[in-house]
């Protein structure tokens, strides 16, 4: 085993991706005596635990380490936020030399290619939740963050997508409405035509992302060929006529300046997003986590690290992204992130209190994020307070649609094969750059076929 996962690590020097399907020689805990850190007390726990995730600002972050430390004052946290972008290639790098952190979050296509470095956490909940830990926990979440039957993260957060973040304020000084339910392509071009005459973009994408691209294409399909999408990632038909339509309007996006001008030369974070911020565009394509803007403080906090001098609270909501294909569209929900421990770590007792407190204890984390409006939780025994919403009667439906979302089977959004991803990823990119439709998913359905699926 030892012997394996060593050229293992080389691997991931080399190309920063670790593939799936080669979990079984994982170094998990196979024994009670190698396992006796999940059951171990938290309280009895000290000493340091390094952690690294993506995405949350430093204020969330500062937060969870202070409220962690209420409980267990005995553990220092030491955490690191990576940009998304950069999270993968440094976490790999990181792992492969030996000096990995503690603890790292991981979305589901992540937990297949980091299993080997991370140990399995059913014990954990075993040992602190109990035998029936799977009824507290949704189901959807742990699937996707289960490899080789191995839970290799603890679910934190579930993640919302499908959606627009519009600048309310924004359009009421321009005298516009942006529409939403059932909109042509043409329509929606029609509206964004109107937006750029006065002298702003209409949607704000950083589509040199994959993920975000993935986003709005999974939500137009949903409503031009409803359960297409989902089929194709499971190995079904990428070249189906309704999956072929989706691409020719994402397409037309970039070409009727429905996106604005470079979106493929930008990121989501921080370019485009940003720019939105900056009130240059009036919408942009963000999930649940973009709620966390309706809190005041947050809210100026972003403005200000987006350049904005002497912000005020933004007038936004989040709606679903405008149903170009007839149907509704429909928002897709998977788990945000888990948060595994390293195999390698030297203070595992420690490392188990940090997971324990932030994903599966309801009064921790999946507390806090819920209350900050990262997302909603993925355990049962949560109920959402947040404080200083800037304007809650505006909010209020965008807050009903993601708990509605986040409490029924929705479509995954996450994607849980890496080869996937970033196929799919370069299939929107050549879209985007006007290659045909049919030739960008012979391609897509070429890379599909040559996935293994469990």
């Amino acid at each position: 085993m030892r012997t394996l996962r060593s050229m293992k690590i080389a691997a991931i020097a080399l190309t920063m991706i670790v593939t799936a399907g080669v979990s079984a020689c994982s170094q998990s805990s196979g024994t009670e005596e190698e396992a006796s850190w999940a059951g171990a007390d938290p309280s009895e726990a000290s000493g340091t635990v390094t952690f690294w995730s993506w995405g949350d600002s430093p204020d969330i972050v500062n937060a969870a380490v202070a409220s962690f430390n209420e409980v267990y004052p005995d553990i220092e946290v030491s955490a690191k936020v990576v940009s998304y972008k950069d999270y993968v290639s440094a976490l790999g790098a990181a792992l492969a030399s030996g000096e990995g952190p503690d603890t790292f979050n991981l979305e589901p296509a992540m937990a297949q290619q980091f299993t080997d470095f991370a140990e399995d956490l059913v014990p954990l909940y075993e040992a602190q939740v109990g035998a029936e830990w799977r009824s507290s926990v949704s189901t959807v979440a742990v699937d996707e963050l289960t490899v080789d039957d191995r839970l290799v993260a603890a679910p934190n957060s579930l993640s919302v997508a499908g959606t627009l973040q519009l600048n309310v304020g924004l359009l009421d000084e321009l005298g516009l409405e942006f529409p939403t339910g059932s909109v042509a392509p043409d329509e929606l071009a029609q509206f964004c035509e109107t937006v750029r005459q006065a002298g702003k973009a209409c949607v704000s994408i950083g589509a040199k992302d994959g993920w975000v691209s993935q986003d709005v294409f999974q939500a137009i399909a949903s409503s031009v060929a409803p359960g297409a999408f989902a089929a194709a990632v499971e190995g079904g038909d990428w070249t189906a006529p309704g999956l072929e339509s989706s691409l020719d309007i994402w397409q037309s996006f970039f070409t009727d300046g429905v996106f604005q001008d470079g979106a493929l030369g930008v990121s989501q974070y921080p370019d485009a997003w940003n720019a939105w911020l900056r009130g240059e565009a009036v919408a942009t394509p963000v999930g649940s986590w973009g709620a966390t803007d309706f809190i005041t403080a947050t809210n100026l906090n972003n403005q200000s690290g987006a350049g904005v001098s002497d912000p005020a609270p933004l007038q936004t909501v989040l709606v679903p992204f405008p149903a170009v294909g007839g149907d509704p569209t429909t928002l897709a929900a998977s788990v945000g992130s888990g948060t595994a421990i390293n195999v390698d770590s030297e203070n595992k007792a420690a490392a188990a209190a940090w997971v324990n407190w932030y994903s599966t204890d309801p009064a921790g984390y999946q507390k806090l994020g819920a209350d900050t409006l990262v997302g909603p939780a993925s355990v049962t025994g949560v109920e959402a307070t947040p404080g200083d919403v800037a304007y809650p009667e505006l909010v209020e439906d965008s807050l009903a649609l993601l708990a509605a979302t986040a409490a029924q089977e929705a479509e995954p959004r996450a994607i849980p094969y890496p080869e996937l991803v970033t196929a799919l990823a370069a299939a929107l990119q050549s879209s985007a750059t006007g290659e045909s439709s049919s030739t960008v998913l012979e391609t897509l359905q070429a890379a599909s076929d040559g996935i293994t699926r469990g």
